[in-house]
């Protein structure tokens, strides 16, 4: 940004430019901290968000996002529910006894939930050694690397559900 300034007179610019990042860095902060007091006030609320965000790849924002989504769980019975309900379960396309086409997932989804859950698989991708190698087998097998990734979406979603169902922390296998 420095040598820019001294290239054109963007000086201004810049300065403004560096203001509105602290001052979002800031926003950004104080929402954590309010998010972080409301998952305080109820027992359960802070041990189930806590559990959540023992899974690898998942942090605040996906593990608030989902408890609230899913009413603390109470909401869906099944992971598989919840798989749905974000719109990453495939379902075939049929009429009566043809199947016509590949498996897809449905549009009607809720998207917000579903792009969080996409950046958790990233995250998930870059830090879970288990989930690397089932990304690296799954595309050396020829699958398309979005589908590996929606499959690995479904995974995170079954690892939240469960570790909140047993009531105990992730514990990694490799």
């Amino acid at each position: 940004m420095e040598r820019l300034g001294r290239i054109a007179d963007v000086s201004y610019t810049t300065k403004s430019i560096q203001r509105e990042i602290e001052f979002l860095k800031a926003e950004v902060k104080r929402v954590q901290q309010q998010i972080t007091k409301l998952i305080e006030k109820d027992e359960l609320v802070k041990t189930n968000y806590e559990l959540a965000c023992s899974v690898p790849g998942v942090g605040m924002v996906v593990a608030a996002s989902i408890v609230a989504q899913t009413q603390n769980f109470e909401a869906f019975e099944t992971a598989r529910q919840l798989v749905c309900y974000v719109g990453s379960a495939p379902f075939e396309y049929s009429s009566g006894t043809s199947i016509k086409g590949k498996t897809k997932t449905h549009p009607i989804a809720n998207r917000h939930l579903k792009a969080l859950l996409t950046n958790s698989a990233f995250s998930a991708l870059k830090y879970d050694k288990e989930i690397k190698a089932y990304y690296d087998r799954k595309t050396g097998e020829g699958k398309a690397p979005m589908s590996v990734i929606n499959a690995i979406r479904c995974k995170q979603i079954y690892r939240i559900f469960s570790v909140v169902k047993r009531g105990t922390p992730f514990v990694k296998s490799i």
